[in-house]
């Protein structure tokens, strides 16, 4: 038996397990996020216009979802608008393209190079709005109100609850349950019993609504990658999980 250093405790006899625990449930919240756009002559310009719409904007969606509808405005980002100059036309002359691919190793340019200063013929201004419908039912008549007013939707989708924390407290329980559960049959199966737990970690993870093809496979998005589209919204369950690992004692 190898002595113990003084003041170094032995090593506990531990059994790891882990619990799960998951529900499907119908969301009752959706977020949707879109994105205002307004253009003009100066910095100034493009910004009050952009205010006076998303105020407009806001106005109709909390006119029409009432108490159900929440908005909240984000920063706005303000951009140049560049133009080039107009290139000049290319030049045929033979004898220039003689010289493109002259055999002394320096290529002749087939056109001469464009100014590099383009013109500044404006200045955009890009706000984000969240839109927050406490009836999921509605989500197509906020995103088609959103639209008509001048929104433009930007992919941002998320289902939530109205109480995500008391169903993330109820399915930690039952990981935990289901755990000492297992533990007791483990150390049962080798002769001893669970003492006190040594530690404890969990996770608790929300998924979203998934597309789905027709023949069952999932699909982040049914349309073609770089169109810059997407689906609206998606309906569907929403699926908490929660995922405890305890370390016990054995005796």
């Amino acid at each position: 038996m190898t002595p113990m250093l003084p003041g170094v405790r032995p090593p506990i006899e531990g059994l790891t397990v882990t619990g799960e625990a998951a529900r499907e449930i119908s969301p009752e919240v959706i977020e949707l996020g879109f994105d205002i756009h307004s253009v003009g002559m100066s910095a100034a310009i493009a910004l009050q216009e952009n205010s006076t719409k998303a105020k407009y904007i806001t106005q109709a969606l909390v006119a029409n979802g009432g108490a159900e509808t929440d908005v909240t405005t984000g920063a706005v980002e303000v951009m140049p608008i560049l133009q080039l100059p107009n290139p000049p036309l290319m030049m045929s002359n033979p004898l220039l393209l003689q010289g493109t691919f002259s055999t002394s190793g320096a290529p002749s340019p087939m056109m001469p190079a464009a100014p590099d200063n383009p013109n500044l013929i404006g200045y955009r201004a890009v706000s984000s709005i969240k839109v927050v419908a406490r009836n999921v039912n509605r989500a197509g008549e906020v995103v088609d109100l959103a639209i008509r007013t001048g929104a433009v939707p930007n992919g941002s989708i998320r289902y939530v609850l109205q109480d995500e924390e008391t169903l993330e407290h109820t399915l930690l329980e039952q990981a935990i349950r289901r755990a000492r559960e297992k533990a007791a049959v483990l150390a049962a199966a080798v002769g001893k019993s669970t003492g006190s737990p040594i530690s404890i970690s969990e996770e608790v993870t929300a998924f979203q609504p998934q597309q789905f093809f027709g023949n069952g496979r999932h699909n982040a998005s049914l349309l073609p990658t770089g169109t810059g589209i997407r689906p609206p919204f998606v309906a569907g369950q929403l699926t908490f999980s929660a995922r405890v690992s305890v370390v016990y004692q054995l005796q």
